[in-house]
């Protein structure tokens, strides 16, 4: 199968403005918030942007709070948290009961 672009897709290409991409933003603290939900122990993360106003990933398992941890240092995190905000290697959290 063959495609073929259309004269004004081919057009329209050439015209989209390239921005340059920021560079992450670093979070060096965050905040795991813990709490029983029917008899199980769930987190979340937290943390504070630059303009501070903080944000607040869902409730997750401990697991997969752990693994959220993982993909933030890596810059893999795909998803609605933390977007345009790198985990550091060496950042530091603290550790909250809700």
């Amino acid at each position: 199968m063959e495609y073929v672009r259309s004269e004004v897709c081919q057009e329209l290409a050439h015209d989209v403005p390239t921005a340059p991409i920021a560079a992450p933003m670093m979070v060096h603290e965050y905040t795991i918030q813990l709490q029983t939900y029917h008899d199980e122990i769930v987190g979340r993360l937290k943390f504070k942007r630059a303009d501070s106003t903080v944000e607040e990933s869902a409730l997750c398992s401990l697991g997969e709070l752990q693994n959220l941890i993982a993909v933030w240092q890596d810059d893999r995190l795909l998803g609605s948290f933390a977007i345009g905000a790198r985990l550091a290697l060496n950042a530091s959290f603290k550790l909250e009961m809700k």
